[in-house]
């Protein structure tokens, strides 16, 4: 039961930030690529290349601009955020590289996942500011090499088998251009934590949660008591506020107010948590006397 309020709370919270935030777009998912280089060509030439690692920040919220069974395709819609490749040479060191290779909010960027019953691949392009050349960087595999599932979205291996590596970095002017290719070995999928609870967001039912050492009731009286995280990402002043953020309150578990004071879910947070393994019985009773303390108080502090 009070997971529901926490979700309905969530979704509020969500509604209200993207009521104020329409426009804005941002990372809500890094990805790290990570292989072997094989070969380099033109500008990279003579360099000792031995790794790379390709950093991308994608934004989940976007529509991709088409689809298929086949294929997911993203075509400057903002899903393409931040691009970054680095090399590294066989003592692991970062290797200088002849021209820039670290890219965000380009004006031009696209993105395809695509899987068929023999292949699969990745590729992702990004035009340089001011159009003078582009960036692309492609991943292929033979089918089962790069996603453990393709719908309804795409899922990464963490593991690829049998997957190459290619880039390509073209200037028009000064023509110039470098190239290296090369096998993807690792996969690493990273997801902000922005309440910074130890739950990163996509596994977090409280993105934005109350982060105060203890529990205060209406912001200011303080209970004494912890506030506990539990295992869905949600603090104990979370599970409060769920309640206030409930447009239609109902009675639950036959606790009925016969007077002005906590609401029934107010009350009934502290037997939830007690019953999750949140909080001990004299925790839960702490909260309840500090719970009708601040209600019959009237807001005197």
């Amino acid at each position: 039961m009070i997971k529901k309020n926490i979700a309905y709370a969530s979704a509020v919270l969500s509604m209200l930030a993207l009521s104020s935030t329409a426009v804005a777009q941002e990372v809500t998912r890094t990805i790290e690529f990570s292989g072997q280089v094989s070969g380099v060509y033109e500008a990279l030439s003579g360099k000792d290349i031995t790794e790379f690692q390709i950093t991308l920040g994608v934004d989940d919220t976007v529509t991709p601009s088409s689809s298929s069974s086949t294929s997911i395709n993203h075509s400057s819609n903002g899903y393409l955020q931040t691009l970054d490749l680095v090399f590294f040479d066989s003592q692991g060191v970062e290797v200088e590289q002849p021209f820039d290779s670290s890219y965000e909010s380009a004006p031009y960027s696209s993105l395809t996942y695509y899987a068929d019953t023999n292949n699969e691949y990745i590729s992702f392009n990004f035009e340089i500011a001011g159009g003078d050349g582009h960036f692309s960087i492609s991943f292929s595999a033979p089918v089962g090499g790069l996603f453990s599932s393709f719908s309804p979205e795409p899922m990464l291996l963490a593991e690829p088998t049998q997957a190459q590596f290619s880039s390509h970095l073209h200037l028009y002017s000064p023509y110039a251009h470098d190239d290296a290719y090369g096998s993807l070995l690792s996969v690493n999928t990273i997801y902000p934590d922005d309440d910074e609870d130890g739950f990163p967001n996509n596994v977090d039912a409280c993105p934005v949660s109350i982060m105060d050492e203890t529990v205060l009731f209406d912001g200011w009286y303080d209970s004494g008591v912890t506030n506990h995280m539990d295992d869905s990402g949600c603090s104990i002043t979370d599970h409060y506020a769920a309640c206030e953020a409930e447009e239609q309150e109902a009675p639950r578990r036959g606790i009925r107010s016969v007077r002005s004071g906590p609401s029934s879910c107010e009350k009934a947070v502290s037997y939830d948590l007690v019953a999750d393994g949140v909080i001990s019985y004299a925790e839960a009773r702490a909260l309840r006397e500090a719970l009708y303390e601040s209600s019959s108080s009237g807001g005197l502090r």
